[in-house]
């Protein structure tokens, strides 16, 4: 637990009229730096001033030295307490370590005889390290002082070798240079990296620091003491979330160009590290193209190596902005943006990356899509998110600056409007694929109409697969590349017809019916040409053969019983879906998620299919908190218990959630939600029955059951919604009855799904 701050450790807040220039935050962050260094030393040595008496009187030594930041005169509101106490072992310093801790102090002492140092000289790299930094305090001036570089090259004569070792280790553990959120201490081009940098330099002599390490180390510096001022905890990371409470203490702070100068830092930093550590695989001596023509013309070429390389290697030597001016401007930039890990120029650098290795290895179900011209598919993805970080939409503004910056010579007029295509549509596959329908024909001809041809669709395919592996190395689960497959797959054969939504649907519902009858016994086939009659395309396009017959199945035991449940579980797809069939009522689908919910079971995506004859047929796709399917027999037989009853009337849906959920809820670390954290979309597809509402806001257990219980409160009827989760965020999405919301209208269902999360979660 972090110990709490004192009223010395506070920092006078800088004042609303100060503009925040890097100068005043600065000195700002300095002195304030420097008066909790003053009034710690003052403390620490009225602490230890009786021991440092008491070691005189027994003629025994004694001294206390500041270390580490302490040692450095660097405090923070969060700092630790560095020091190295050196005694000969008979003292007991226990009360004073306490001391500093009543205080709200965090000491982190290291205690050694002044026999260990003499004998041993300096026993590993850790307390090596911290002496460098060391500032005498009190007691008997140690002799060795003048001698500790030397000290050092004798009892660690591997002193450069471990110590890049424990840079590669802390590289691979912290989140720095290239991250959104970086650890501005420990990340890759952070103070320790500084800081390691200087602790070579004066005990091999080599490396040389550069003069602009100084300001670089002052501003991070600065940065981590203006974080500490607001973080409530020990947290050296830059985090999005600590944007708000900046803004909200320095309202003449802006967060998002302090991140980006933060950004940028990091990634100065890391370039000095980065020709030592990781030397970029081309030659030193390559010949660099001399203007931009020649620089696509030369990187698009046939070469010893590739593409993705040659813009490292460009990068890393800070080149590549004099072939394309933007990248500048792209370097370190940080967006408001929990979905994505890197910045906006590490994400391009790595999307490049992975769209080459898709293009020696692509993924089976693009095998029968044309293959992508390789050059327009890596300038795709080099550019499109050029356009970020100015203000409009991203995607427009990155076909603006393909067409200024690419040669009119460089590719053909008629596959120069594929790559612009490709750049201002990179996100309409993946936005299609986990955010609506994919089992809805109107969907699926309108999105085969906006692409035009299978050439176009290979293009998007492997540009969005980039840039989704991009986005973090977990983005992709093998649920959503199913959706996106089975998406594609869909588009691919309407890009081949082109049919009508109606004979779309009218070919999908035939094909579906043929095989369910191969599946059922002859004396059923006149229940599913009854079944066909009174359901959808959708339905069809959702559900295999092998499903609709247990589904017939299912509609037979609930004419008989009232209601009938099946459940299947997939544990390689992390899932089990649970099926129930029932004749419909209102607020079913609230019913059905209340009892999942009450045990604690994540909804991934629920399918509402509802028979003319009023047959209801809900399937959802479920998960527990380990992202697992639901193996456990107990369980559903639990829920299938909460549902009767709650069927019956014989439990209340609030208390159901309120009473399951209660130790879910105080055993989640997750902030508590606010009213004014979520938000609502709404879409309106021409030609579709349905409204589509979209819900983003922090993740929260509880939060699908109070929008299933406004959609009830409003007796709207939810015919399909689609969950997803992402780094504590919700993007949840409904398809909704066209009337009864437009009778409410956008702002007043807005006003009911934000007032039910405030009440429910």
């Amino acid at each position: 637990m972090t110990a709490p701050r004192d009223s010395a450790s506070v920092p006078s807040p800088i004042t609303e009229s100060e503009s925040f220039s890097n100068e005043s935050l600065l000195s700002w962050a300095r002195a304030e730096s420097e008066s909790l260094v003053r009034k710690t030393e003052d403390f620490v040595k009225r602490v230890f001033d009786p021991y440092r008496r008491r070691a005189r009187s027994a003629s025994t030594e004694f001294a206390v030295l500041a270390i580490g930041g302490f040692g450095r005169g660097e405090l923070t509101p969060f700092s630790d307490i560095d020091l190295l106490i050196l005694s000969d072992g008979t003292l007991d310093l226990s009360p004073a370590v306490n001391a500093l801790w009543d205080s709200g102090r965090r000491p982190s002492p290291l205690f050694r005889t002044w026999q260990d140092l003499s004998r041993e000289g300096i026993p590993d790299l850790h307390l090596a390290t911290s002496l460098l930094s060391g500032r005498f305090l009190l007691g008997n001036p140690p002799s060795w002082r003048e001698e500790l570089v030397p000290m050092i090259r004798r009892s660690l004569p591997d002193f450069e070798k471990k110590l890049l070792a424990e840079t590669r280790n802390r590289w691979r553990e912290k989140a720095g240079r290239g991250f959104q959120q970086p650890d501005i201490r420990d990340g890759r081009g952070g103070l320790r990296d500084i800081q390691t940098w200087n602790w070579l330099h004066i005990v091999t002599g080599s490396p040389k620091p550069p003069e602009e390490l100084k300001p670089l180390y002052d501003l991070l510096f600065a940065v981590r003491f203006l974080l500490h001022t607001v973080k409530p905890r020990l947290d050296n990371r830059f985090l999005l979330v600590d944007w708000s409470l900046l803004a909200e203490r320095y309202p003449s702070l802006d967060p998002e160009r302090l991140a980006h100068q933060v950004g940028r830092t990091l990634k100065e930093v890391s370039k000095l590290w980065e020709e030592v550590l990781e030397p970029s695989p081309l030659p030193e001596r390559i010949t660099l193209p001399r203007s931009r023509r020649e620089f696509f013309s030369y990187a698009l070429t046939e070469k010893p190596f590739s593409f993705p390389s040659l813009l490292r290697f460009l990068d890393q030597k800070s080149f590549l902005s004099e072939f394309l001016p933007e990248w500048s401007l792209l370097e370190g930039l940080v967006r408001n943006d929990p979905i994505h890990l890197f910045t906006v120029d590490e994400h391009i650098l790595r999307a490049v990356e992975k769209a080459e290795r898709l293009l020696k290895n692509p993924p089976a179900f693009l095998a029968k899509l044309p293959f992508p011209d390789s050059r327009d598919l890596l300038l795709a993805v080099l550019f499109h998110d050029f356009g970020k970080g100015r203000g409009k939409d991203h995607a427009l503004e990155s076909v603006r600056i393909a067409e200024e910056l690419l040669p009119p010579d460089i590719v053909s007029r008629s596959r120069r409007q594929d790559l612009l295509f490709g750049i201002r549509n990179h996100m309409l596959l993946s936005l299609n694929a986990f955010r609506r329908n994919i089992d809805d024909p109107l969907l699926i001809s309108r999105v085969a109409h906006e692409i035009g041809s299978l050439r176009r669709l290979s293009l998007l395919a492997y540009l969005t697969l980039a840039d989704l592996h991009a986005v973090s190395p977990q983005m992709l689960t093998d649920w959503k590349m199913s959706l996106l497959e089975r998406f594609v797959r869909r588009l691919a054969r309407q890009c081949r017809t082109f049919l009508p939504p109606e004979d779309l649907a009218r070919k999908v519902i035939e094909k579906r019916k043929d095989r369910v009858r191969r599946l059922i016994s002859p004396e059923k086939v006149s229940a599913l040409q009854r079944h066909f009659a009174m359901i959808d395309a959708t339905y069809a396009f959702r559900f295999t053969p092998e499903h609709i017959a247990r589904h017939l199945e299912l509609i037979e035991r609930a004419e008989k019983s009232g209601l009938a449940v099946d459940i299947e579980d997939f544990p390689d797809a992390g899932y089990t879906e649970f099926t129930v069939v029932t004749p419909s009522h209102e607020g079913l689908f609230c019913e059905i998620v209340a009892a999942l919910t009450g045990r604690n079971l994540d909804i991934l995506e629920a399918t509402i299919t509802t028979r003319t004859d009023d047959i209801a047929i809900d399937t959802f796709r479920v998960c527990n908190d380990r992202g697992e399917a639901v193996c456990d027999s107990a369980r559903w037989q639990a829920v299938i218990k909460d549902l009767e009853q709650v069927f019956t009337g014989t439990i209340f849906l609030d208390e159901l959630v309120r009473t399951r959920l209660s130790y879910a809820r105080s055993n989640l670390p997750r902030k508590k939600g606010r009213k004014e954290e979520y938000h609502c979309r709404f879409d309106s597809p021409p030609d579709s029955p349905f409204i589509i509402v979209e819900v983003i806001g922090p993740d929260q257990p509880g939060v699908l059951y109070s929008i299933a219980r406004a959609f009830r409160d409003c007796n709207i009827s939810v015919s399909s919604a689609i969950v997803s989760t992402w780094e504590g965020f919700v993007v949840d999405v409904f398809y909704v009855a066209r009337t009864p919301f437009e009778n409410l209208g956008e702002r007043k269902v807005e006003e009911i799904l934000l007032e039910s999360i405030s009440r429910h979660v």
